[in-house]
Parts: structure tokens; C-alpha cells; sequence
């Protein structure tokens, strides 16, 4: 949920994983993502969709066989699709930025829970399946 926009963010990401020991690993991001929300102060509608590649580390809080607890930070690069749907016409943004995603997370046998702030000032919950 974008945290001062009025919308939504769906996204689908893939998160490739390397644990060199149980209490640190290091983490790399590919995702995309779908946004619809209005602007903060004016309102106006806008769409927005994402790439994003980043790379970080995780580091475990408790790193149990059957629960873990971590946080991790990860940074890259995100490239923003955006369009703004003002009155005169709509208006198009394409540009490369820095990303960037933080945040803490629960992980079971199967599955992660995480709360997260990512680019663009997204708070996000994210539930992910481990294969």
C-alpha cells in the first residue's frame, strides 16, 4: 500500500537466496509491480508499474529449524512506468532510480511474512511461498 497515496500495489517477485551460515545470508530481488492510486496532496489519479533487480543481505534474529526471524536490506535499481491522468491530458513518466526495500519478516517451513518499506515510499505485507 503505497503509505500517503490513496491506492494499491500488487507485486510478484522472485528472491534468490544464498546462506553462507544459519544467522547470515545474502539476498538478491527481481520483481514487478502494478500500482493504482491517487496523489498525495492533489488527488489526481495515476497507474504505475515497476522492474526492480536488487541485491543485499538478510541477517537472522532466530534461526530455528521450523522458525526463523530476520530483517534485510537490499538495494538496486528500480525503473517506474508512471502515468498521471490530469484534466488537459494524461502525462508519462519512464525512468531508471535508485531502489531500495527494508524490512523484518517470519519465515515457517513453507512460508515467509514480512512487513517491508520500499522505493517510492511503499509500505508493503508481504507473503511469500519458499519452493
Amino acid at each position: 500500500m503505497p503509505v500517503f497515496d490513496n491506492g494499491l500495489r500488487y507485486s510478484l517477485g522472485f528472491n534468490p537466496t544464498y546462506f553462507p551460515n544459519k544467522y547470515f545470508a545474502l539476498e538478491g530481488q527481481l520483481g514487478i509491480g502494478y500500482e493504482h492510486s491517487e496523489t498525495f496532496i492533489s488527488g489526481i489519479p495515476q497507474k504505475i508499474h515497476s522492474l526492480n533487480a536488487l541485491g543485499g543481505a538478510r541477517v537472522y534474529i532466530i534461526s530455528k529449524e521450523k522458525f526463523k526471524s530476520y530483517f534485510n536490506i537490499l538495494g538496486g535499481l528500480n525503473q517506474i512506468f508512471e502515468t498521471r491522468e490530469y484534466w488537459e491530458g494524461d502525462e508519462f513518466k519512464n525512468e531508471l532510480v535508485p531502489g531500495f526495500a527494508i524490512g523484518g519478516f517470519i519465515e515457517s517451513q513453507s512460508f515467509q511474512y514480512g512487513l517491508i518499506i520500499e522505493s517510492e515510499a511503499h509500505l508493503a505485507l508481504k507473503i511469500g511461498y519458499k519452493f
